[in-house]
Order: structure tokens, then sequence, then C-alpha cells
């Protein structure tokens, strides 16, 4: 098993489970045979992507939802080499979603709705790019617009083009941060076309492995749809482009905030310092993120004189 240090993170641990025994001693109790038999489902089919939803319980006690979502890679006779997938805490979409009850969602016929929240609870998709062999696979829910591989892995190229025109240059600068970053890390805001020409805004957050050489090997991340009221209010320009590669690759915490100091931008780095994603922090002010944050009177006072003064 190989943990990424968000994960651990996420799951509340100072280290990563050493065999699986250890991670299904995370999950919790009620929900932990299904989740068993759902892995076992998906190991012994002939899938090459699976998604389920499950409550975890961390060490100190908080129960949070997890969406798991990924690809199972076979070898040419059906048998699984290895499994790669995202988590994605979406405690906060369940409790908007349903009912809770006793820290879980209670379903019909009194049976867990976390067991079919994993196709609905946020429009999510997961994507992995061979960078080498140049083949994208995307995994996604049916949420109309999001884009997803139907058949042979898509290229580059083909990702590329889907992107909106006024925000392709945008999403190759990112990437190219990415790629050319010492940590890897990729952040990007664009449209695809959905049905019938509508136009879906997605954020996508992720990383790339490098080679001991430090050639780029693969990127794996995750999209997901943004709500209406978040979409960015006019065209990007290639002043934005610029701007959005330079945001997304610096190695230091970069912000951007409107006059009543709510976030409308977070590069990855300010993110990971925040120990949240970048699309939580949008239309937030840092005290409602940040609870521990000391003195943040005086900050926005501070502000306060800059936004009179200039």
């Amino acid at each position: 098993m190989s943990w990424s240090p968000e994960l651990i993170r996420l799951y509340g641990l100072k280290q990563a489970p050493t065999a699986e025994d250890g991670f299904s001693a995370l999950v919790h109790p009620e929900d932990r045979v299904r989740v068993e038999g759902e892995t076992s489902t998906y190991l012994g089919s002939d899938l090459t992507t699976y998604s389920h939803s499950f409550r975890i319980v961390r060490p100190d006690g908080a129960v949070r939802v997890m969406l798991d979502r990924g690809v199972i890679d076979r070898d040419a006779a059906g048998n699984v080499r290895v499994i790669r997938g995202l988590n994605i805490d979406v405690t906060d979409q369940a409790r908007a979603g349903f009912s809770m009850q006793h820290g879980a969602a209670a379903g019909v016929g009194g049976q867990p709705e976390q067991a079919h929240l994993a196709p609905h609870a946020v429009p999510t998709g997961v994507f992995e790019w061979d960078i080498r062999a140049d083949k994208v696979q995307r995994i996604a829910s049916d949420y109309p617009g999001m884009p997803k591989t139907e058949g042979a892995p898509e290229t580059f190229e083909h990702v590329a083009k889907a992107v909106h025109p006024a925000d392709r240059e945008a999403f190759r600068a990112a990437v190219t941060a990415a790629l050319t970053s010492p940590d890897g890390k990729y952040w990007s805001r664009h449209r695809y076309a959905g049905p019938k020409g509508a136009e879906c805004w997605f954020v996508e957050n992720g990383r790339v492995e490098f080679d001991t050489d430090r050639t780029p090997i693969r990127m794996i991340g995750f999209a997901h749809a943004i709500p209406e009221q978040e979409h960015p209010g006019q065209e990007p320009t290639d002043a934005d482009a610029v701007l959005a590669a330079l945001f997304g690759g610096a190695p230091v915490g970069l912000g951007v905030w409107d006059s009543e100091f709510r976030f409308q931008y977070v590069n990855p780095m300010l993110a990971s310092i925040n120990g949240l994603p970048s699309d939580v922090h949008i239309g937030r002010r840092p005290d409602e993120l940040l609870p521990d944050l000391v003195d943040f009177e005086r900050l926005y006072r501070r502000w306060g004189e800059i936004l009179e003064t200039g």
C-alpha cells in the first residue's frame, strides 16, 4: 500500500497503514462488511473502475464520509495488478443532502444512505494521464457534461480540445506549470462543452509523478463541477492564463480576496498550507475556514487600510 501525505492527513493518521487490514480497521464498524464485500465484488469481476462511499472513524473519534473512486489495473488474463484510487471527504455534502442519524445518513428502510452516495454526492471524476504513453483515462459520475473516457484512452490533445476555447490556453499553462514545478501539483478551473452546447465549469486538482531523473511519468487527480453561483464572471484573457500558470506553480502560498476579504482564488500551495482543498476556500473568509487563526481582526483592519489608501 502506498498513501499520499494528503490521504494520510485525510484519515487523521501519522503514517499510512502497512496492509489492507490496517485500512479496514479505519472503516466504520457498521460499514465494514459492506465495504469488504463491495471490494471483493470489484476485484472478482472484470471491472476496470470502481466507486463507493463509506464512513471512517479517525483516531480522534471523528466520523467522516469518504467517496472512494479509482481504476483497477489488470493483466492480460484479467488478474488484478494494482488499484489506484482517490478518496474525497464528502461529509459536508452528505449532511447537506440527507438527514443524519447517529452520524450517518439514514436511507430507505433504515439502510445507511451513504451506500448510495457515490454516484450522487458530488459531480466528481477521476483522471489519470500516462504521460509517456500519452493515454488519458477519465472516470466520472453520470453528471451531465462530466467528461469521461467511453472507449479507448484519449490523448492529452483530445482532452485539451474538449476544453472551452477561451479557457484552453490557461488549461495548457496550468498543466505545463505542474510538469515543471518542484512538487508537480496541478490546479485548473475551466469549462468543458456540455450537452447541447451547454458550458460546464470544473475545478481540477492533481499531482504529477516524476522518474528519478525528474522526467514526468504520470498525472493523477480528480475534477468536480462548480455550482453556477461560483462561476467566474468574465472570460479569461491571455493575462489570466499567464497569472494562473504563475500562481499554480509558485512555491509560496498565494491568494486573491475581494473587498469583504472572501477568497476569490487560492493557489495549490496556500491550499496545502491551510490543509483544505482549493475550491473550499472560494467565497469564504479566512476566519470561517481557519477557526484557530490568531488575531484575524487586526489582519482585517490592516487589509481595510490598504483598500482605502491603496
